[in-house]
């Protein structure tokens, strides 16, 4: 899995189902939670007609999201007004982290961190009972609590953790991402070890041997670095934290609206937070 380019928390875009309920304006409508877990939108898909109508969290995010519920006010701490509302799973049901970036389909990329966890709990990435898959789960907070301009780093040897906030620090969720780095992918957390700049990823500085940046889940870099006559193949880019991931992943996308158009840069990562706002078109 090619980490430095795939953790991409994206804003998902879905089309409302359903009988119409009243005719909306699109441009202005403001998505709300009902009563029943679901979400309140206006599908302009039609955009000759846009209809108001009810979807279920997992119409908007997918199977995964079949336990969330719409919450208007999510976890958060700082200036959580431009969060807005998501949706949340509690303990012991499935949330939407990073299991979507570890198939083999890159159509639900996207979605990645989409549905997050009640409270400060952890979205966890982790090997399911039966050991043939990996799932995502919501579990008791992982890590240090999450805090404004909190990035990733290890909860222990071999869980990494990775808290979600927006460019400009200005707030953080309290539900973070927990990754179990030894059961999916049989490695630890820690820095990346390295011999070039190259391995680290664009931008990225090899130091003392080792990738600057968070701590994550270590990986074995297939760049080769170039040698002292300049032979090798040392420039490629964005694999200095990656490894079995998909070689024809795409870059992720970010065509839906974001939480205030912002977006977070975490140890060379681009995580943009999600919000239950579909693309107008």
């Amino acid at each position: 899995m090619q980490f430095r380019n795939l953790l991409v928390l994206a804003v998902a875009c879905f089309a409302a189902h359903g009988a119409s309920a009243q005719t909306c304006v699109a441009a202005s409508f403001e998505e709300s939670c009902n009563v029943d877990g679901t979400i309140q939108t206006c599908d302009d898909t039609d955009a000759a007609a846009p209809v108001e109508s009810a979807i279920t969290c997992a119409e908007g995010f997918g199977p995964g999201a079949s336990a969330a519920a719409c919450v208007e006010n999510i976890g958060c701490v700082g200036a959580c007004d431009a969060v807005g509302l998501g949706c949340e799973s509690a303990v012991g049901a499935a949330c939407v982290g990073f299991s979507v970036l570890t198939n083999q389909d890159t159509n639900d990329d996207r979605l990645a961190g989409s549905v997050m966890c009640t409270g400060n709990n952890s979205c966890k990435l982790q090997v399911n009972a039966a050991r043939t898959a990996v799932e995502d789960v919501c579990v008791a907070h992982i890590g240090p609590a999450c805090a404004v301009g909190s990035g990733s780093g290890c909860a222990d040897a071999n869980t990494a953790v990775i808290c979600l906030g927006d460019d400009p620090a200005t707030f953080a969720l309290t539900s973070n991402v927990a990754i179990d780095c030894a059961g999916v992918f049989e490695t630890t957390c820690g820095k990346s070890p390295c011999e070039c700049n190259a391995q680290c990823g664009t931008g990225g500085t090899c130091t003392g041997g080792f990738c600057d940046g968070d701590d994550f889940c270590i990986f074995e870099s297939d760049v080769v670095c170039p040698t002292a006559g300049g032979e090798g193949e040392g420039e490629g880019e964005g694999e200095g934290e990656g490894g079995g991931r998909r070689d024809d992943e795409p870059e992720a996308e970010a065509g839906c609206s974001t939480v205030g158009g912002a977006s977070s840069s975490v140890a060379g990562l681009v995580l943009v937070l999600a919000a239950l706002r579909r693309r107008r078109r």
